[in-house]
């Protein structure tokens, strides 16, 4: 941040100023930027010390081409002296100006709106809706995929309740595709994708003795769509979000027994 020297300044309040926070001075109005304790360190001498050749009357530290006139945005804290100021945001056609009036004891955030440079490129959404509760962990999360070798791929995160409203650059060369439990639904870049996910979670099995006791166990789970395997073997004790249709899911547990494997078929 900036420190203000002024003709009100003496030894004892120089003594104050902290140098490890302090990157530039305030002197009369002109804006100082010491920077010594920054990267980009250009004077020998830190704020306490400009301080106190400012109140001896030594301004032979000053670096002419420190010196601005005007109010600057950088990209840490600053304190002004108190009165009018204008910012310059943006060069050329785009450019504009943000003014504002600050008092003694002041602290004010600037909210600034940053001028668009160029064209925006065209977008595409996909709109993504849950029909019911997450309760258990992912098996495996839903993902949009680029064929673009570069592109980053999304996964829909574990702990999403509510809708999720996603936006994209539009590729003609590219193909973005939907994942969700084994099946895939490719993106229009043109319209947009709504799509509502349902939500299979499998807790671990519960075996019913003879005597009607009940204990669990843990077993794996497999999706079948059609006739093919789409997903899985999972862990029982996880979830997976599925696009709608008719699956036929397959439970597989150990008892003492031996081995189980229970079939049934889900519509969602």
């Amino acid at each position: 941040m900036t420190g203000s020297l002024n003709a009100s300044m003496n030894a004892a309040s120089c003594s104050t100023i902290r140098t490890d926070r302090v990157y530039s001075v305030n002197v009369d109005g002109r804006c100082i930027n010491l920077q010594q304790t920054r990267p980009d360190g250009q004077h020998g001498i830190n704020p306490a010390e400009a301080c106190s050749a400012y109140v001896a009357g030594d301004l032979s530290w000053l670096n002419a081409g420190s010196v601005t006139n005007v109010a600057q945005l950088l990209d840490y804290d600053l304190a002004f002296v108190p009165g009018d100021y204008s910012v310059a945001i943006g060069t050329g056609s785009g450019a504009t100006s943000k003014k504002f009036t600050l008092k003694e004891g002041n602290t004010a955030e600037i909210d600034l709106a940053l001028p668009v440079i160029g064209s925006v490129p065209t977008t595409f959404s996909t709109n993504i809706s849950f029909a019911d509760p997450r309760e258990l962990p992912d098996a495996a999360a839903a993902t949009i995929t680029s064929t673009c070798s570069g592109d980053r791929s999304y996964a829909v995160p574990a702990t999403s309740t509510t809708a999720l409203k996603l936006k994209a650059f539009a590729a003609s060369s590219c193909v973005y595709t939907f994942s969700a439990g084994g099946r895939t639904v490719a993106l229009s870049q043109s319209s947009a994708n709504n799509i509502k996910l349902q939500r299979l979670d499998m807790d671990h099995v519960e075996v019913t003795r003879e005597d009607g006791s009940t204990y669990t166990v843990a077993g794996t789970y497999e999706l079948f769509f059609g006739g093919t395997r789409v997903a899985g073997p999972f862990n029982t004790n996880t979830g997976v979000d599925l696009l709608p249709g008719t699956y036929e899911l397959v439970t597989s547990f150990t008892t003492v027994d031996g081995a189980q494997t229970q079939r049934e078929t889900i519509n969602l």
